[in-house]
């Protein structure tokens, strides 16, 4: 990567648009590598941009969750509230995973950051308008 963020930043908002076209394993690794940058809106890019890969290739929803749920415990607030939004995506591009979402969603919906809740409480809600049967009371005590 480049040492200056900005341009990190811009690659990582890039290959967000090449994701939706063109889902591949190498925007994938870049994606990834940016999701761990020091700079904490190239994560949030990088995070957001992971959601727009697996809504195009939800062949990719392991290794996505995986960095997703990472995100969820990043020390800045803005990359966990990223988080949220891409874990909601994910459960609706890749089903199979909806459990661990649920599971991450309702843990950032406890968070100490209003804006972390906020987001967490947005994509829990999104996923329910979406997939009735995922309203819990589990999910339901933390939409109250």
């Amino acid at each position: 990567g480049d040492s200056d963020a900005w341009v990190r930043l811009a690659a990582s908002e890039a290959l967000s648009q090449l994701a939706k076209a063109t889902p591949s394993e190498a925007i994938l690794t870049a994606l990834l590598t940016a999701a761990g940058d020091s700079e904490r809106l190239v994560r949030s890019a990088a995070i957001l941009a992971l959601s727009q890969l697996v809504k195009a290739g939800p062949q990719h929803a392991e290794a996505v969750l995986s960095a997703l749920v990472t995100a969820a415990g990043d020390s800045e607030g803005s990359v966990r509230s990223a988080a949220s939004a891409a874990l909601s995506a994910l459960a609706q591009a890749a089903p199979q995973h909806v459990e661990a979402v649920l599971s991450a969603l309702v843990t950032a919906a406890g968070d100490s950051e209003g804006s972390v809740r906020s987001a967490a409480r947005a994509a829990l809600e999104k996923l329910v308008r979406v997939r009735p049967e995922l309203n819990t009371d589990r999910v339901r005590s933390v939409l109250r």
